[in-house]
């Protein structure tokens, strides 16, 4: 998926609730996802998410 840049790919510290892509598509697809890779918050660019951690390689 597209990443915008100033969207969080995942949760930092002091970060509320839903603030990150890796939230809002969890809460969207109703199940836990897993980060195959990072973006910086002022990165903008593709990232994959994972269903199962087996596929994240970490």
């Amino acid at each position: 998926m597209h990443k915008p840049c100033g969207v969080a790919a995942i949760p930092g510290r002091g970060m509320q609730d839903f603030d990150s892509l890796l939230d809002r598509l969890s809460e969207q697809y109703g199940q836990r996802l897993f980060t195959v890779h990072r973006l910086d918050k002022d990165t903008s660019g593709v990232i994959v998410f994972a269903k199962q951690q087996m596929l994240t390689g970490h």
